[in-house]
Parts: structure tokens; C-alpha cells; sequence
């Protein structure tokens, strides 16, 4: 059985990768990526450089590489193509499953506003926000991000209505969250064959990306957690950010994918992508021990040294 890995530059296609290669189940790990240039494509057995997901001859592109490469599985990683497989309501390219969210869950969740939207309409409590360019903040700060996008790019603090940017296209504003030391991320996985399952971490943020972080027992927000799966009706794996105030556990976004946090989670034993993986491909159920509370967890800095190839000449 062959994998096809994309993204594999980023740090969620590499963290599937780590994943998959110490699971050990598969014959060949390949890996695609926008960019040619990481340490990505000399990790994976085989790597090819792909069109940017929003070029028109990027499916065609990617169904030739499934079929010539005997991929079973596809599991893509970056927003833009997961967007792209959702619009197109693809399930299958030729041989291969693609281990994807539903296209409602995917449309709802990366766009900020709906999410919000949705969310209030299904009674889950969520933070005051709106358009830039419709209804303005009442009270202040808020943060301003743009409606669509991951990360931390593009987000503003703002304390007063004279800051705000003068250009509204595609920006949402939310109520800033305190305190500021009270933010989790949390993987929620769900499945025909698996109840929710929820991991709660209460994680410290370094240029963006979860730095550290503790394992975290909390019934207000597991409650909050599979309220929100139950609404979605999700089958797969989410990622909820939230920060707890004093109302509440609050989310402010919600990525319908795997996130950069999924090697830690795997290590802990929430083995999100493996129950994911073992679910479109039928595959054995694997246990599950409930992750105890109080575990710690560091990111890390590994280096990577690739020799020039040598060419010996004629022989």
C-alpha cells in the first residue's frame, strides 16, 4: 500500500511522515510539495515538486501521479488543496482514497465568519465578532484577522476605533480573549466506529506554532468540545482553539484538518491520523488509553545535514 503525502515541506506534511514511517504498515511513503527545496523530499521514499493547488491543471496533475505511482491513499495537507478537493467534492482520485474532512465541515470551519456564524445559530457560545466591513466592534480590543487563512499572519490587535485598517476586504474582528495564559488546542477525532475522542492541551505559542504545552483534564470544556463535533457532525479529524474566560470556554477558530500538533498527540497516544487512516482504509481498530492529565510536551530543533551527490565519472 503507497501513501501520498503533500505539503511534506510544512510541518504538518512532515509530521505525517514522521508518523507514518515509524507506524511502519506501509510500502512506500511518497511526498509532493509546491516548494523543492527542505529537508521534506529527502525524508520521503519518493518526491516530486507539484502546480500550486489553485492552478487549473493542478488535479489533472496530481490523478497522473496517483495512477503511475500505485497510491492507495492520499492525504493532503495544505489548506489550498483541501479546499480545492472540497469545491470539487472529491472523495476519490483513480486508486486513491483521500483522507479528507466533508466538504460542509472544510467550507464552514476555514471560513472565520461562518464558523462563528454557524456556531451561535447551534446555541454554542462563541466570542462577540462580525465582518470589518459590516456591523463594527462595540467594545474594545479586538483582533482583526483575515476571514480566511491559517496561522497567525495577518492578525491585529486593536484598542480603539481609530486603529482599525482602512481596508475591510475579507478582514473579521473578534473580541480579544483573556487572559492571554489561558489558551488550548484541542484534536477532537470522530468516527462511525469511534465515539469522540477529545485531548485537551493548554499550550504557550512560539512565532505562531504550539512552542509547549500540558495535558489538560477539563469537563466544561469537553462538554464545549463534543457539542461542537456532535453540531458539526464531523467523521475525522479537527483542531479547536479556544481560550477558557470567564464565561467559559470561548473558540475562535477551528481547522477542519490535521494540525501541527499531531506528532505530539501521536507521541501522547491520540493517534488521530493512524484512527483516521485505519477508518477510510478499513483497516484493524487500534486501542485507546485515555491520555492522563498533567503529561508536559516541548517542540524541539533538529538538524539535517545532505551531502552533494558525487560524481564518480565514467568507469
Amino acid at each position: 500500500m503507497n501513501i501520498l503525502i503533500s505539503g511534506v515541506g510544512g510541518d504538518i506534511g512532515l509530521g505525517v511522515w514522521k508518523i507514518l514511517r515509524r507506524w511502519n504498515t506501509f510500502d512506500q511513503l511518497h511526498g509532493i510539495d509546491v516548494r523543492s527545496d527542505h529537508i521534506g523530499r529527502y525524508s520521503v521514499d519518493f518526491f516530486e515538486q507539484s502546480p500550486v493547488a489553485t492552478q487549473q491543471r493542478y488535479l489533472s496533475w496530481l490523478e497522473n501521479y496517483i495512477e503511475k505511482n500505485s497510491i492507495s491513499l492520499f492525504i493532503p495537507t495544505s489548506e489550498n488543496e483541501i479546499k480545492t478537493l472540497s469545491e470539487s467534492h472529491i472523495t476519490e482520485i483513480g486508486s486513491a482514497k483521500i483522507l479528507i474532512n466533508s466538504p460542509f465541515v472544510i467550507n464552514t470551519c476555514l471560513d472565520k465568519y461562518e464558523t462563528m456564524q454557524f456556531l451561535a445559530q447551534n446555541s454554542v457560545a462563541v466570542p462577540a465578532n462580525g465582518l470589518l466591513s459590516g456591523e463594527q466592534p462595540s467594545k474594545y480590543p479586538v483582533v482583526v484577522k483575515p476571514r480566511y487563512g491559517r496561522g497567525s499572519k495577518g492578525i491585529l490587535t486593536i484598542n480603539c476605533e481609530s486603529d482599525l485598517p482602512t481596508s475591510h476586504d475579507d478582514l473579521v474582528w473578534q473580541e480579544k480573549l483573556e487572559p492571554a495564559d489561558q489558551e488550548y488546542t484541542c484534536a477532537i477525532y470522530c468516527s462511525e466506529r469511534y465515539k469522540p475522542r477529545t485531548l485537551i492541551m493548554k499550550r504557550t505559542l512560539s512565532g505562531g506554532y504550539t512552542a509547549s504545552g500540558e495535558v489538560i483534564c477539563d469537563s466544561n470544556i469537553e462538554n464545549y468540545l463534543i457539542k461542537i463535533a456532535k453540531i458539526l457532525g464531523n467523521s475525522g479529524a479537527i483542531n479547536v482553539q479556544l481560550r477558557k474566560t470567564k464565561k467559559g470556554p470561548l473558540v475562535f477558530e477551528i481547522n477542519p484538518r490535521l494540525s501541527s500538533t499531531l506528532v505530539f498527540r501521536d507521541l501522547l497516544g491520540f493517534n488521530d491520523l493512524k484512527w483516521w487512516i485505519s477508518d477510510i482504509c478499513n483497516l484493524e481498530n487500534l486501542s485507546y488509553v485515555e491520555v492522563p492529565a498533567g503529561i508536559k510536551f516541548y517542540r524541539g530543533v533538529s538538524e539535517h545535514i545532505i551531502l552533494p551527490e558525487v560524481d564518480d565519472g565514467p568507469r
